[in-house]
């Protein structure tokens, strides 16, 4: 069995900067590297190591910038964030206007 010590989460995303504002300006996560026009950035977690990437430039990288990225699908990706109290970090988003985000 593979130990895992670090958690690596890369998500694949359309709207970059719109995705970067939302990670370090509404969930309030410090930059580890890059900023919304790099097309790749990272953020300190204290538990993950977060990064977010442009989907077109990974699919060049594996290979497959053949397949569509938007298909009639349900959810691609799905990330639980524990906090202490949900009422108040969701009136906390909401209150930075905060009403979603799309990747």
């Amino acid at each position: 069995m593979i130990k895992l010590n670090r958690f690596h989460i890369r998500l694949l995303v359309k709207k970059f900067k719109e995705c970067f504002i939302f990670y370090k300006d509404v969930l309030e996560l410090p930059v580890r590297y890059g900023d919304e026009t790099s097309d790749y950035a990272e953020f300190k977690t204290d538990a993950i190591h977060l990064a977010l990437f442009k989907h077109n430039f990974m699919a060049d990288v594996v290979g497959k910038n053949n397949k569509p990225f938007d298909t009639d699908s349900q959810d691609r990706t799905a990330i639980i964030l524990r906090v202490d109290d949900v009422d108040h970090a969701f009136k906390n988003m909401k209150s930075k206007g905060s009403d979603g985000i799309f990747i």
